[in-house]
């Protein structure tokens, strides 16, 4: 009797365990995944995001094989904030963020060494003759997590420029529509806008064109067209960031550039989830490059304000704007020929204009008036 019991209580335990293993056992429910743009992905980059579906994709030319062939094109401009809260008492003095001051050794990159391609897509001949990176953050307000820097690579990727042919950015990055482009932060009169309800279709490209700008710059080309920002961002090499903006009518601001050189050159680019690569392949005719440092002058330190309002609880702090110095970036280019002449002689001016720090804080009984500003010392 003593055995059945045991048999029994065996079974019993078993049924048990396996209806609790049942029980805990969890079907994933599959997820929609967005379709990854078809641009290549660094071995060392993992964490390329999915790219919004690309509308109306008008790729500007087709994948370089034997003899290729050209479509150029890009569009809007602009960039950062961020929201904290404190509780202050009486005249609250916070930490303001250090400005942005450029330093002078900022951006003096030599060409890159001519190296022959494996890439089997390439002609055998063709090198590496210039190429720039620009990190950046991925952020809804400012750049449409990045998609607004992505789709212009992806759609520049594998652009032929032949000889005598001019590259421009706007057009090579057209239509911007959302989507696949988002909307973005932009500068308008020298401030930023960063209301999500304001932006602009394709907004904080400029990460895109300053890195097409840098690759063509350092790899010798003849330079036709380049605008600085209003105001100096920090990501950018000092003097050499180029913006772009486009109305559809002739008083947009572009990135423009010639191939001249005697052979047709290729421009690769990487789009991933917080950086962006361009580069530019070609047939290397032993021209080199130099950049100078950049000269900075006319330095103006900007201040930070603290700025009472009756749009928040008393005492309550909101970040609105980081301070910017204004200066005058004068960075000159100098090209030479395998014999050692003079090609092009640039000399890229840069006028940035100063932007102060804004920190809004909520009034209390006995503060002073609605929108008062209070300048914020600087720590000794």
């Amino acid at each position: 009797m003593t055995r059945i019991s045991w048999f029994l209580g065996l079974v019993l335990t078993l049924v048990l365990v396996t209806a609790c293993d049942s029980a805990i056992t969890v079907v994933p429910t599959p997820t929609a995944v967005a379709a990854l743009p078809s641009v290549v992905v660094f071995p060392d980059e993992t964490d390329a995001p999915a790219l919004p579906t690309d509308n109306p994709v008008i790729v500007p030319t087709e994948a370089p094989t034997a003899p290729p062939t050209l479509t150029p094109g890009p569009t809007p401009a602009p960039t950062p904030n961020a929201t904290a809260t404190a509780t202050p008492t009486a005249i609250p003095t916070p930490t303001p963020s250090s400005s942005p001051t450029p330093s002078s050794t900022a951006s003096a990159t030599p060409t890159p060494t001519a190296t022959p391609t494996s890439d089997p897509t390439l002609p055998g001949d063709m090198t590496l003759l210039g190429t720039w990176t620009t990190h950046f953050i991925p952020s809804p307000v400012l750049n449409g997590n990045g998609a607004n820097i992505r789709v212009p690579a992806k759609r520049i990727n594998d652009t032929v420029v032949k000889p005598g042919q001019l590259f421009q950015f706007i057009d090579a990055i057209v239509p911007v529509t959302v989507p696949p482009y988002a909307k973005g932060a932009y500068i308008h009169n020298g401030q930023f806008v960063l209301d999500p309800a304001k932006g602009i279709p394709g907004g904080g490209m400029c990460s895109a064109s300053t890195t097409m700008f840098n690759a063509a710059l350092r790899a010798g080309l003849k330079i036709v067209e380049r605008h600085n920002h209003a105001v100096y961002i920090p990501r950018y090499p000092v003097g050499l960031d180029a913006t772009v903006f486009s109305t559809g009518k002739s008083d947009g601001q572009d990135v423009k550039f010639v191939n001249d050189m005697d052979n047709p050159i290729v421009i690769r680019a990487y789009g991933l989830k917080r950086k962006v690569t361009f580069e530019i392949w070609g047939v290397d005719d032993g021209r080199t490059v130099k950049l100078s440092e950049p000269v900075i002058t006319n330095v103006v330190k900007a201040p930070a304000y603290l700025v009472y309002t009756d749009s928040l609880p008393p005492g309550v702090m909101q970040h609105v704007q980081d301070r910017y110095d204004g200066f005058h970036s004068v960075v000159v280019r100098t090209v030479k020929d395998a014999n050692g002449k003079v090609i092009w002689k640039d000399t890229f001016n840069s006028q940035y204009s100063m932007l102060p720090g804004l920190t809004n804080i909520g009034r209390k009984p006995g503060d002073p008036p609605d929108g008062t500003k209070v300048l914020i010392p600087d720590k000794p």
